[in-house]
C-alpha cells in the first residue's frame, strides 16, 4: 500500500468530512424539493375538491 492510499484510508478513519457526490446531491435535493412541495399540491388539489 503506498503513502498517499494509507493517508486516504486514515482521513476516513479519523471521521473528517468528504465531499458527497453529484448522485447522492441530486438525490437529496429531489428528496427535499419533494417534501416541500407535495403540501402545496396537495392542499390546491384538496381545495378544487371541496363544495364550494
Amino acid at each position: 500500500m503506498s503513502s498517499i492510499e494509507y493517508l486516504e484510508r486514515a482521513v476516513v478513519v479519523k471521521g473528517e468530512r468528504t465531499e458527497w457526490s453529484p448522485t447522492v446531491k441530486l438525490t437529496l435535493a429531489s428528496i427535499i424539493a419533494l417534501l416541500v412541495i407535495s403540501p402545496a399540491v396537495l392542499g390546491l388539489y384538496w381545495e378544487m375538491l371541496l363544495p364550494k
